[in-house]
């Protein structure tokens, strides 16, 4: 159930509702939106049921591949704990290759929290990145082993 969908001057996009199928929906989303116009993209899911498969993340996610001028992209799933996004660090990774231009990164809820090297990557691969709200782990191990690798 879709609770509401906000499209404003045809560059953002802000849905928020429950659904077991989220790729469904923003695979409508690439298939009959034009993406030159689209800058902004913020979802919000509140299905807390089971019915999601792991796989389905990272459908959806590349299904908003087209819309290569995003600049701000929000993904927010439920209260913490209830759901979660089954993303890798490097299906994350290759996901943003598309979005050169985001500056607005927001996910909430990730399952398999970046590595510190991954979000070093994640920065790097977005020159325009100004805002970052993302899940990360940061042992001892991994400073060290960026700052040698670094060198």
């Amino acid at each position: 159930m879709l609770h509401s969908l906000q499209h404003s001057c045809r560059s953002a996009l802000s849905i928020r509702g429950v659904s077991a199928h989220v790729q469904t929906f923003t695979g409508a989303l690439s298939r009959f939106l034009s993406p030159q116009p689209l800058e902004s993209v913020a979802i919000r899911d509140t299905y807390q049921g089971d019915a999601i498969l792991a796989s389905d993340d990272m459908l959806w996610i590349r299904s908003l591949s087209p819309f290569s001028k995003l600049t701000l992209l929000h993904i927010l799933r439920g209260r913490p704990g209830d759901r979660y996004i089954s993303l890798q660090g490097w299906e994350l990774l290759d996901a943003v290759r598309s979005w050169s231009l985001l500056s607005d990164l927001r996910m909430h809820a990730l399952k398999h929290m970046l590595m510190l090297q991954e979000l070093v990557d994640l920065i790097i691969s977005l020159p325009h990145l100004a805002i970052l709200d993302i899940d990360t782990t940061v042992t001892l191990e991994s400073v060290e082993a960026l700052f040698f690798w670094r060198r």
